[in-house]
């Protein structure tokens, strides 16, 4: 079944412009509604950070990249400014603002990139539009269209991009309920499109159970609804060769499209919720609402860590350059992120750094002249960004 996303409305900004691309074109000829402003170059607030000025403990160091005075939902690292040097790091507040904090000429900058009408819970990044005349990636963030997650309501997702110096917010989908997890697929590498086609798609679920695919089209995106879940959508990650979604019920599921229908696959049920997932390409890390954190080798879950309440973040990634191999790392409502070294059959924990609030979400990447590392991003309930990395020599 192929629905359109919405009763299309006239848009402010022009239909056209000079070398558009698929997306400014789809976006702007459907007449999808902006969202926040209509348009310019944000203002910029600069934080001066002296990039030594690191809090260390237990061989790990941390500081604050910005305070942006309000829950955050989630965060994302990528290649999003085309002005900037390297990644950016995307973040999204209760208030449906759309952060972007970078590194730039030594100092720590944050900047309102988009503002929708409703809370924003997460946030993806990736290459919406292969045809895209700049290099940098796009942004998908989801939450609910009016109010505040706790509000009920509509869900809502929206795309951002950066055109021609300044930076573009559309809506592209509406759900009956928030919108919660949200996954781009985008035909590029080794992160192939669902159904083996051109161009992109961008996976989305929530509290209505539905899972939808969005298809970026030269008239706009169009919805298919490709399965049914056991329970709200929290979180999805790419895996294998297709998209893992983690419920509330505790189910985990694999989306896939081998031929001309959309399957989806039940691959354990947890004891207890699921809510932030995190992959290094054949495993998946599933953190819990039970404080649980399980480990997926080749479809079997192994608990490697428990905590004392809800895990609200994951990262398998090798964020330690000093252990061989992968490390997982892993934060939650106990307020503290904690670093998984795996010793044979054993995994050791170590808490490295310990927030004034719960923590939310946890994201890793490069980040632009900071050296090759690959850091931890955490943020939550204090507003606060806060970059994490192994203290070199320690």
């Amino acid at each position: 079944m192929r629905v359109p996303t919405r009763r299309p409305t006239r848009s402010s900004r022009p239909a056209t412009r000079s070398g558009a691309r698929l997306l400014a074109a789809a976006l702007l000829g459907a007449g999808l509604a902006a969202c926040g402003p209509a348009g310019g170059t944000p203002e910029e607030r600069v934080e001066v950070a002296d990039t030594l000025a690191w809090t260390e403990d237990a061989g790990w160091s941390s500081l604050v990249a910005a305070d942006l005075g309000e829950k955050l939902g989630g965060c994302a690292v990528g290649d999003v400014d085309p002005t900037k040097p390297g990644n950016e790091i995307v973040a999204v507040g209760v208030s449906g603002t759309v952060y972007l904090v970078s590194f730039v000429d030594d100092a720590w900058r944050h900047e309102v990139i988009g503002e929708a009408s409703g809370e924003m819970v997460q946030v993806a990044v990736g290459d919406v539009d292969p045809n895209a005349e700049h290099p940098a990636l796009e942004i998908v963030v989801v939450g609910v269209a009016e109010g505040t997650e706790d509000d009920g309501g509509e869900g809502a997702a929206h795309v951002l991009w950066f055109d021609d110096g300044e930076w573009v917010m559309r809506e592209i989908h509406r759900s009956p309920s928030l919108l919660h997890a949200v996954y781009i697929a985008d035909g590029v590498g080794d992160r192939p499109n669902l159904d083996g086609t051109i161009g992109s798609e961008v996976v989305l679920a929530g509290f209505d159970d539905e899972l939808v695919v969005l298809d970026l089209t030269d008239d706009g995106w169009v919805a298919e609804v490709a399965g049914t879940l056991p329970g709200a959508a929290k979180n999805m990650v790419e895996h294998r060769d297709g998209v893992a979604i983690a419920c509330a019920d505790g189910s985990l599921l694999l989306l896939r499209r081998p031929a001309d229908a959309w399957q989806l696959e039940l691959l354990d049920r947890a004891p207890a919720g699921n809510a932030r997932m995190a992959t290094d390409g054949e495993r998946l890390l599933v953190a819990r609402d039970d404080g649980g954190l399980g480990l997926y080798t080749d479809g079997v879950r192994e608990d490697i860590h428990r905590g004392s309440d809800k895990l609200r973040g994951a990262v398998l990634a090798n964020v330690d350059p000093t252990h061989p191999g992968v490390e997982a790392v892993t934060g939650g409502y106990e307020n503290t992120v904690t670093v998984l070294l795996q010793d044979g059959d054993d995994w050791d924990d170590t808490e490295v750094f310990e927030d004034g609030d719960r923590l939310h979400h946890l994201a890793s990447g490069h980040l632009s002249n900071l050296g090759s590392s690959i850091f931890v991003v955490a943020c939550g309930y204090s507003g606060r960004i806060i970059v994490l990395r192994r203290t070199p020599g320690a």
